[in-house]
């Protein structure tokens, strides 16, 4: 089985935000050290390509997500605040 996980997953969040970031790391940490999976079976992603995102997010939300321009309504519903790592 393989397992996708990248340790780029993390952004930084305000210290009571309701995302548990850590999880992620945690949960590679737990399989591995149950033999659930082997270090050869985590896989790193690559990153989606911009015209497969736009597939399902419109290009002006794109643009503002790459461009860090987003209004605080689109930050509020997605839920994280901007970052460039994001």
């Amino acid at each position: 089985m393989l397992v996708s996980y990248h340790p780029g997953y993390v952004i930084p969040l305000p210290e009571r935000h309701s995302f548990p970031m850590r999880k992620f790391s945690l949960l590679r940490d737990i399989v591995l050290s149950e033999s659930v999976v082997a270090p050869a079976e985590i896989v790193a992603p690559e990153p989606c390509p911009w015209d497969v995102l736009a597939l399902v997010h419109t290009h002006e939300y794109l643009r503002a997500l790459r461009s860090g321009t987003m209004t605080r309504a689109q930050v509020r519903r997605m839920g994280f605040p901007w970052t460039e790592a994001l």
